[in-house]
């Protein structure tokens, strides 16, 4: 098959004589201008180099953020209806024109007596400065022969020496000699896709995607420590300063792109498997884990080490019910669900206004549904309520699952609570750090008798940074404004736990609810932590819960009525959305 037939000249077929150029991607689609398809009635595309195949129709996908007038984001993906038995295009490194200005030639099919296309000479005026943030500009170079003009919008600008590609023409004026292109980091921005089709820095476009399909969603829990240790022996000290840091592909990308020079191939092949050496020892399925062992093999030619997750401890996988004000009015509330495993990127699956007198009804009726189409039977589970600070004492964990079911989530699954406005910092980070090492001596116990004030229990966790639970004996009241829950959380406490049921009386001659629950938990906490770890917690408070479930109401339970807060740094928050009123 003939290497270079991919050149595409897109036109209307009612309008022949007019139009614009294009490439062939792969097999079934063909990237242009948005701006040429525009107003075609039926676009239509066709390969001046292989004319046996006659002219194809093509359904048009514009990019959302082009519009006329604006011009930035002027691309569009054209679909035909077969496949088509031509070569697509190879794309360049991103990185080529930053080592030097190549010579390069731009493929358009212009209006021309002869109706042939036109090859133009041209040059990047220079690759560190784009226009308007948006295109590079070109210059044509020949003195005589084609200039970069009209018809060449949505052709390829190409390596003179390899034709391929490294950017697309967008606009071009033959009077000054002048065009602009969208470059390959550009394209890929407005049409995440093509990311499939390129290489990435020494890595083949197939290697690329194969691992972009491995790494999306999957976020680092420390992004600054995971860059140093890929390019540890490497003077490039700045990991990529973005909103998607956090992301495993945007690290792997820019390792490999802002690394990339034509010698040192090898070296960011060692670096990225040193990333990915980092993410399969954070990673708990096997899929993962197995795929980048393989990846790395392939086309690092090095070995990823470490334990397989089938020797080391599973995370649960998280259901996350977030419950906040929708800004639709003082009665309705967004009700968001999300799942999420390991430290993968939260997955949203319900999106809902609740009126406030519904939220109960609506969560029952949903969660069973989410935890059986999203949660494989072996896996464990943690159902976490994310809710305003006002609401942590809210009973959650004995809401039942299914609208008239019997069996409370607290029952079945370990349920814990979350502050929606809390920030996470370096105290909580280093607290739950300690949970790995810490047992039942780690609590900090807050009698219900204590007439303790926020400053006091600040000041003893701050000398005491190996307790990682704070206890209450009686519930934090007011909820909302509690001096102890705020010190706790000011504290960075991962865990906070407390009997919703509060004291009526104190007798000197007879221990009083708040007493008889320290006891017991601490007695449970003991005996449970002799075969689990702190970080265990949940579970026991989940035993502890199912237990109360067993016995008559009338008769005291330290897991009846029972909140735990608890925090994972190394858990990526769920989604914040924004709420509008309608």
């Amino acid at each position: 098959m003939p290497e270079n037939d991919w050149p595409v000249r897109v036109f209307d077929e009612k309008r022949p004589n007019g139009g614009g150029s294009g490439l062939l991607i792969d097999t079934r689609r063909v990237l242009t201008c948005a701006h040429v398809v525009e107003g075609m009635t039926r676009p239509t595309v066709g390969f001046p180099a292989r004319p046996d195949l006659g002219d194809f129709p093509a359904n048009v996908e514009i990019a959302n953020r082009w519009e006329r007038g604006d011009d930035t984001g002027d691309l569009a993906v054209l679909t035909l209806p077969s496949e088509v038995p031509i070569r697509p295009a190879r794309f360049a490194p991103h990185h080529v024109l930053d080592l030097e200005l190549r010579e390069l030639v731009a493929i358009g099919f212009p209006v021309t007596a002869d109706g042939r296309g036109r090859v133009a000479s041209v040059t990047a005026t220079t690759s560190q400065f784009l226009l308007q943030g948006e295109w590079m500009q070109l210059e044509s170079t020949s003195d005589f022969g084609p200039n970069v003009g009209k018809g060449y919008s949505g052709g390829a600008v190409a390596l003179r020496s390899t034709l391929e590609v490294v950017g697309m023409i967008t606009a071009a004026d033959r009077s000054d000699r002048l065009g602009l292109m969208l470059p390959l980091p550009k394209l890929v921005e407005y049409h995440e896709g093509l990311a499939d089709l390129m290489p990435l820095g020494p890595i083949s476009a197939d290697g690329h995607r194969t691992l972009r399909a491995l790494l999306k969603g999957r976020l680092l829990t420390n992004p600054e420590a995971a860059y140093r240790h890929a390019v540890d022996d490497v003077l490039f000290p700045h990991p990529p300063d973005s909103p998607s840091r956090n992301s495993a592909y945007a690290m792997a990308r820019h390792i490999a792109e802002e690394l990339f020079l034509d010698d040192c191939g090898d070296t960011v092949k060692a670096a990225l498997a040193r990333l990915c050496q980092r993410i399969a020892e954070e990673a708990s399925d096997h899929r993962t884990v197995d795929g980048l062992r393989s990846w790395v093999a392939q086309h690092c030619g090095q070995q990823v080490a470490g334990r397989h997750p089938q020797d080391r401890p599973l995370s649960p996988q998280r259901v996350s019910v977030r419950l906040s004000r929708s800004g639709a009015g003082a009665n309705s509330h967004l009700l968001e669900i999300a799942v999420q495993q390991d430290r993968e990127q939260p997955d949203c699956v319900v999106s809902e206004h609740i009126p406030s007198g519904r939220l109960r009804q609506r969560v029952q009726e949903l969660l069973p549904t989410v935890i059986d189409s999203n949660v494989s039977p072996d896996t464990s589970l943690i159902v976490e309520f994310v809710l305003p600070r006002t609401w942590l004492s809210k009973p959650v964990d004995e809401w039942t699952l299914g609208r008239h079911g019997t069996v409370r989530i607290g029952w079945r699954h370990p349920v814990v609570v979350r502050d929606l406005a809390r920030v996470q910092d370096r105290e909580l980070s280093v607290r739950w750090a300690n949970m790995a090492s810490s047992d039942a001596a780690s609590v900090q116990w807050v009698s219900c008798r204590d007439a303790t004030t926020d400053k006091q229990i600040a000041a003893t966790l701050a000398e005491r940074s190996d307790r990682v639970v704070l206890a209450l004996a009686n519930p934090p009241t007011p909820i909302g404004t509690s001096p102890v829950l705020r010190a706790g959380f000011d504290s960075g406490m991962p865990a906070i736990l407390w009997s919703r049921v509060a004291c009526q009386q104190h007798d000197e001659s007879d221990p009083c609810h708040g007493q008889r629950f320290e006891a017991a938990v601490s007695e449970k906490l003991t005996t449970f932590l002799a075969n689990a770890a702190i970080r265990d917690l949940p579970e026991l408070v989940r035993r502890l819960r199912a237990a109360a479930g067993q016995v008559p109401d009338a008769e005291p339970h330290c897991g009846r009525a029972l909140t735990l807060v608890w925090d994972q740094p190394e858990r990526v928050a769920p989604p914040v959305r924004l709420a509008m009123a309608d």
